[in-house]
This record gives structure tokens, sequence and C-alpha cells, in this order.
């Protein structure tokens, strides 16, 4: 009978094979990018004991922590944290693992890069910074992690489609009640002069529209005491 460990190792010598026949097909990549993107926590630290590159990216820059964080696998994030994977490491488009987590929603990813110490003001392409990219999305929780590790809130002065624009376009209303409680500018504009009031009304969110008039007359009001 087969001892866990060499069950591990006859499955990774498997990957490593199978890779070695679609590398062209898929990119190039290697075993340790399939085991990462399916989850194989086992492997993945079999073959990084073994010396495997594990800043090796694919035919297009596809990188194994880039590949774990998107699917949601916690551990073998964790596995690749602690063997000194470079976690600022940029992909094909720009975007760092961070940027995955914070896209897709991955909460318990998205703390323990936070814990690790990522930059969490990293941007790629035109500003997008995780808090942009989980406000998109509706990812409540996710906003609010980024929020609490200090992440600089007037980050988005700096950005042409801000945190709260998108979320209002996208009629999410616990994500722009989050970011009107942690104080972001209510009337942070895009590119065109849009505000998230605008966008809101246009995309027919009736409840955030009114949500964010009560705002801005609030705002308007506190001006005209001082």
């Amino acid at each position: 009978m087969e001892c866990g460990r060499c069950i591990v190792q006859r499955k990774s010598k498997a990957i490593m094979t199978m890779t070695s026949m679609w590398q062209v097909c898929c990119y190039e990549r290697t075993g340790l990018h399939r085991a990462a993107g399916e989850g194989h926590e086992a492997i993945v630290r079999l073959l990084l004991e073994n010396g495997v590159d594990k800043q090796s990216t694919s035919a297009h820059r596809r990188r194994v922590l880039h590949l774990a964080v998107e699917n949601d696998h916690e551990a073998v994030v964790r596995l690749f944290l602690d063997s000194g994977v470079n976690k600022e490491a940029k992909g094909y488009d720009g975007r760092a693992a961070l940027h995955f987590a914070a896209e897709r929603g991955h909460e318990s990813v998205v703390q323990l890069l936070l814990d690790s110490g990522v930059d969490k003001e990293s941007a790629y392409g035109h500003r997008r910074r995780a808090l942009r990219l989980a406000a998109e999305n509706g990812h409540e929780v996710v906003v609010q992690l980024p929020l609490e590790s200090g992440v600089d809130n007037e980050a988005k002065r700096r950005d042409w489609r801000p945190a709260l624009f998108l979320a209002a376009k996208r009629g999410h209303e616990p994500v722009v009640r989050l970011l009107l409680e942690s104080g972001v500018d209510k009337e942070a504009k895009g590119r065109c002069g849009e505000t998230g009031l605008l966008l809101a009304a246009r995309n027919g969110h009736q409840a955030l529209e009114r949500l964010l008039f009560k705002n801005e007359a609030e705002t308007t009001a506190q001006r005209r005491r001082f």
C-alpha cells in the first residue's frame, strides 16, 4: 500500500508529464502552474521543496501565485507567501495578486495578502486599485478590508473613475453606504464630470439616487453654516 507521500510524488510526476505534453496549447504552463490553479496543496508543497521555480511565468506571463489567488485557494496562496514568492509581481496586464483577489471578492485571500504586507495602494491600467476593483464588483466585505487596513482614501482624487462613482453606476448600495461612511469624497467626478448621483439616476438605481441626493444636500447645508 502506497504511503501518502508516494501518492503525492506520483501525482506530481503525472502532472509534470502531462504539462510537457500540452505546453504549446496551454501557454507553456509548468506543473506548478497547474497545481496552483487547481489548488493541489500537497503537490505544490512537494514541488517547492524540490526547487521548482516559483517565480516562473507562462508565455502570457501567468504567475503561479496569481493562479492560486484567482481560484481562491487560500492554503496554496499561504504556501507561496511562506516560500518567499514575489507577492508584488505583475501579470500580463499589470495586475498584482491583490488586484485579482479584490476583483473576484475572495475575502480570506485579500486578508491574507494584506496581512503579508502587500502594497495596498498598488495600481494598474487607469489607476485601478484593489479598493476600486472591489467596489466596482459589489464586494462589500472586501471593500471594508483595505479601508480597515488604512488604505489611502484620498487616492480616489487621482482616479478618473473613483470607487464611489463605479459602485453607484452599478447599483451596489451597500458598498456606496460603506464608502460614504468611510468619508470618501461625495462629490468625486468621473472623467466627463459625472457624479455618483448622476450615474445612479441615469441607470435607474432609485434607492441610491435618494441616498446620494440626501448626502449631497447635507454637504451643501454644512458648507452654508460655515
